[in-house]
């Protein structure tokens, strides 16, 4: 499997037709990293939601959930397991996010992260029940007795709504057409991540990077390499040495940052740093500071949005610890020429409405919904 200039030679091994036991492992296809967002009436847009990517596989009336990263996580979310209900064909293998929301409709990123720190199954069922998660299915790998991987993303995408059912904790990510830049415009006024672009005709490779493209809004993830102390005057502070990788799987040193300002997670993360210090970088050039070299296995979220309302550009901080993200994830942008693409929307700019409800379980038979976000387009 081979990717170069943007396009991709899918050369898979499926199995026969058959009684199928689905695989335990299928890593999701990646996509690269692009520094503007654009038009293309060849491409279908997603908004990034800023969930947990996880493949999720349903057969004989359960369901399995994996991250990349993580692996099986289908026991922090168990109210997932309504995922066999909603699903009228078995097997299935369907790749997606998992999401947690707040009381006003928005991505809860911190209580996902809470949620794959839970061990205690009693926590763990009673998160479920104050703010349970959902799963935003946005494609189709598998399904009855038939890989679906060698058949275009449009095919795939018309098949997941024929099968999958949407429930209160269910739910199909939306695609739109064409118009990549009001998407991700109405994604940045609403805090998520961006957008990914995906080719209609694209071919699914699992665990490669082919011709899907994502949008970030001024905050991605990096990967530590090594810290180091500085010193003016009587002050000391310390400041992380993060990287991420360039097509050729190199890591490169990006610059240095301070440290997470919550103090908790401070004092988290320097002990797992210390535990894995090494003699030499592993950047791929040595940045100029005298550091702390460690193994590349920490991913942080780092943010370089500007403060609103001021032209200056505000400092990078780091946002969270990604404990979802394996390091190889972390990617420089590229900068891709979209053939088709425009300057500018055609038609209006896309808005954010809080429509689909999710359950807030409660005693006493209180039927009150949460809101989930939804993107969607004038007159739709």
């Amino acid at each position: 499997m081979t990717a170069a200039g943007g396009e991709m030679q899918l050369a898979l091994e499926l199995p026969e037709a058959g009684d199928v036991e689905l695989p335990r492992q299928v890593d999701p296809m990646r996509a690269r990293l692009i520094s503007a967002p654009f038009d293309s009436p060849d491409y279908l847009f997603e908004t990034r939601w800023n969930g947990i990517r996880a493949v999720a596989a349903v057969q004989h009336g359960e369901v399995t959930l994996r991250n990349r990263r993580v692996g099986d996580i289908s026991d922090r979310f168990p109210e997932l397991g309504t995922l066999a209900l909603a699903a009228s064909e078995q097997p299935l293998l369907l790749d997606g996010e998992i999401l947690v929301v707040d009381e006003r409709g928005r991505p809860d990123f911190d209580a996902l992260q809470r949620r794959l720190r839970l061990v205690d199954r009693s926590l763990i069922l009673a998160e479920a029940k104050r703010q349970p998660a959902c799963y935003l299915a946005s494609d189709l790998l598998f399904r009855g007795q038939r890989w679906l991987l060698a058949d275009q993303l449009e095919r795939r995408k018309r098949l997941l709504a024929d099968v999958l059912h949407p429930s209160d904790t269910i739910y199909l990510a939306e695609a739109f057409d064409a118009e990549g830049q009001a998407l991700f415009q109405a994604a940045v006024e609403s805090d998520l991540e961006g957008v990914v672009a995906k080719p209609r005709s694209s071919l699914y490779a699992p665990g490669a990077y082919g011709q899907w493209l994502a949008v970030g809004r001024g905050r991605e993830e990096f990967v530590v390499g090594g810290y180091s102390m500085r010193i003016a005057g009587s002050e000391r502070s310390v400041e992380l040495l993060i990287g991420a990788y360039d097509v050729d799987g190199r890591l490169v040193f990006v610059q240095a940052v301070p440290p997470p300002a919550d103090e908790t997670v401070r004092n988290e993360l320097f002990p797992v740093l210390n535990a894995l210090q090494v003699e030499q970088p592993q950047f791929a050039e040595t940045p100029p500071f005298i550091a702390c070299w460690v193994r590349p296995e920490v991913v942080l979220t780092v943010s370089f949005s500007q403060r609103p309302g001021r032209p200056e550009p505000r400092s990078p901080f780091v946002e969270r610890v990604r404990l979802d993200v394996a390091p190889d994830e972390c990617l420089l942008p590229v900068d891709l020429e979209v053939p088709g693409s425009s300057a500018k929307p055609d038609r209006p700019q896309l808005t954010m409405l809080t429509t689909l409800p999710l359950p807030l379980a409660a005693s006493g038979g209180d039927t009150r919904t949460r809101p989930a976000l939804r993107v969607v387009g004038d007159g739709m």
